[in-house]
């Protein structure tokens, strides 16, 4: 329940009164991942390394045992955006996977060699490819799609109407969505079309309701490129030093996309956004689950290191780093409060920039002090010898940040993702930013 202005909290208006609808209260899915690692080390020379391997991971596309999973045909984009044609034709229903197919292996191979080129200097390198496995929210997300799970929208800017936000009273937004509810479980099997089409009977027709889509075809898993290159040097007995460049690259990378979004400025305006109507107003929110996204890191490494002597022993760390990316923190969890998690539509690298937690400069310095102190006393030296100091000190560069507008719809107007102004605004419509105050 959200309200938009202060005098309906007062007189009980609700803005948005969104409920859900599940066929069962939980629903369980099942995962496995097997991996199967070989790796071997030559000693091609007495001052050379070789250190070779490979990872073959399966990770199974997640199943429902009921067979309670529901979703589109294909990518939200692929189906037809026909109001005339029935929910339950462009829904497929009871099926167990969540995804057509996912890969049956996914080969990482990666090496490494390291050469003692001088005394006392070793030059390291190396490259490899890793994957990683989805997030279980992805489950979470696609097991919530109708006409197993059903969510619907009152109120003033939702889709199934009702203002007031007590159920059991005259236009009462609840009850509109338990309305909305009983018409969609009749209906869906029967073929009945959706409220936005021509031919639809004012009764029985079947409200916009909100789904999560998934792309077409075979998953692509994420995967990772790693690569390294670096110096060392030991300095005596208790001082070594090292520089290392480090690059990683991520492909395949998850996020989703508000794929049903409208805006209600102007024509042609905030596009790709069609003009007060969404792409398909058979659905309300449509979240697109896609992988694509990419990252890149390149970082030049620091690092001289005290043993034990003397007492002391520390450990000393410079990095400069660049990070640039499309989605930020595997586009599921943000990574601060303004993160943005959901791309625009249509072009991804329109979102390339600095990732989230791009920290140009990072030191940090680490170290331990034994205390000189040795009593041979036994009762006295058990509260005063064994003693030591230790203590960290870091400093980094700030992270960067984004000018962004605030997440509700402008003088009634914006970028809103399938039924309503105010709870999925994505952007305001005017002004982004006050101009007064960024004047010289």
């Amino acid at each position: 329940m959200t309200y938009t202005t202060l005098p309906q909290f007062v007189h009980g208006v609700a803005s948005t009164a969104r409920e859900t609808f599940p066929v069962s209260q939980n629903q369980p899915f099942n995962f496995l991942n097997l991996d199967f690692y070989v790796q071997d080390t030559w000693k091609v020379t007495p001052k050379l390394t070789w250190t070779f391997g490979i990872r073959d991971s399966f990770n199974s596309n997640p199943a429902n045992p009921h067979a309670q999973v529901a979703r589109l045909s294909g990518s939200f984009d692929s189906i037809p955006h026909d109001v005339n044609q029935p929910l339950n034709a462009a829904i497929d229903t009871e099926l167990s996977n969540l995804f057509s197919s996912t890969p049956l292996a996914i080969l990482q191979p990666r090496t490494a060699m390291a050469w003692q080129f001088a005394r006392n200097f070793v030059l390291r390198t190396g490259f490899g490819f890793f994957s990683d496995i989805l997030p279980g929210s992805v489950a979470d997300a696609i097991g919530m799609n109708p006409p197993y799970v059903k969510t619907f929208q009152g109120g003033l800017r939702g889709t199934v109407g009702g203002v007031t936000i007590a159920p059991g009273v005259p236009n009462s937004a609840i009850d509109a969505a338990v309305a909305a509810n009983q018409a969609f479980s009749a209906g869906f099997a029967r073929g009945e079309v959706s409220c936005a089409s021509p031919q639809a009977s004012p009764t029985p027709c079947l409200q916009p309701v909100a789904l999560t889509a998934v792309p077409d075809g075979q998953l692509h898993p994420p995967y990772f490129m790693e690569w390294s290159l670096g110096v060392e040097h030991q300095l005596g007995s208790t001082i070594s030093v090292r520089a290392q460049y480090v690059g990683t690259r991520a492909l395949n990378m998850p996020y989703l996309t508000q794929a049903n979004g409208y805006q209600t400025v102007c024509q042609g305006c905030f596009a790709p956004f069609p003009y007060f109507q969404p792409t398909d107003p058979r659905f309300a929110d449509v979240m697109q689950f896609s992988t694509g996204a990419n990252s890149h890191y390149h970082g030049l490494q620091l690092t001289a290191m005290k043993s034990l002597a003397r007492g002391l022993q520390g450990t000393v760390n410079y990095n400069f780093s660049r990070c640039m990316d499309t989605v930020s923190n595997g586009g599921f969890l943000p990574f601060s409060a303004g993160g943005i998690l959901s791309p625009l539509p249509g072009n991804l690298d329109r979102d390339y920039g600095p990732c989230d937690y791009d920290i140009r400069h990072n030191f940090n310095a680490q170290y331990i002090y034994q205390l000189p102190i040795k009593v041979k006393s036994h009762q006295v030296g058990y509260a005063l010898n064994g003693w030591q100091v230790s203590g960290t000190v870091f400093w980094h560069s700030g992270i960067p940040f984004t000018v962004l507008s605030t997440p509700y719809s402008a003088k009634g107007n914006g970028v809103v993702q399938g039924e309503d102004l105010n709870s999925r605004a994505l952007f305001m419509a005017y002004p982004f930013t006050n101009t007064t105050q960024f004047q010289v």
